[in-house]
């Protein structure tokens, strides 16, 4: 079988750069006056107003970097646990709407399964920014590992 699509995760120590450095520009500019200083003066905005705003900002980083991170923990476990379902046969129904301008979302089923998915969805499962070419066609017939999420079914893997 030839894999088009499988999720991968990031759960290694080097996803915590970002936050990292995100917590070290908050020590810095807490600690040493003269950085948060040169920025207010340069945007005409008062230093603790400043001071307040970054570090809010770099907590909301923090705080999504670890959002993330726990989803692609949860993501690693189940994959690894196999706890997702396997539907195998060939598509059925695929369509492509364009709802607005710039956003675009497929649709198919296999066997009596639904899969929905747009451009705008998370990049940990398939979505249709990894769909480039002509492989999801009606008739193609597929192995699609997924999860339900909600009422959703979320492609964790696409072989052929």
């Amino acid at each position: 079988m030839r894999i088009y699509f499988e999720a991968t995760t990031n759960t290694s120590i080097d996803y915590f750069i970002t936050p990292a450095l995100f917590v070290l520009f908050i020590v810095l500019i807490h600690k040493y006056p003269v950085f948060s200083e040169i920025v207010a003066d340069i945007t005409k905005v008062k230093r603790l107003r400043f001071i307040r705003i970054f570090t809010a900002l770099m907590l909301f980083g923090v705080i999504g970097f670890a959002l993330n991170y726990s989803k692609q923990l949860e993501l690693r476990n189940l994959i690894a646990n196999k706890d997702y379902s396997v539907v195998d046969g060939c598509i059925e129904e695929y369509k492509i709407d364009v709802p607005k301008q710039g956003s675009k979302v497929e649709s198919f089923k296999v066997g009596s399964i639904y899969f929905e998915f747009s451009n705008y969805d998370s990049d940990l499962y398939f979505n249709s920014n990894d769909h480039i070419d002509n492989f999801l066609t009606n008739g193609n017939c597929v192995s699609i590992s997924y999860i339900q999420i909600g009422v959703a079914n979320r492609i964790v893997k696409i072989s052929s």
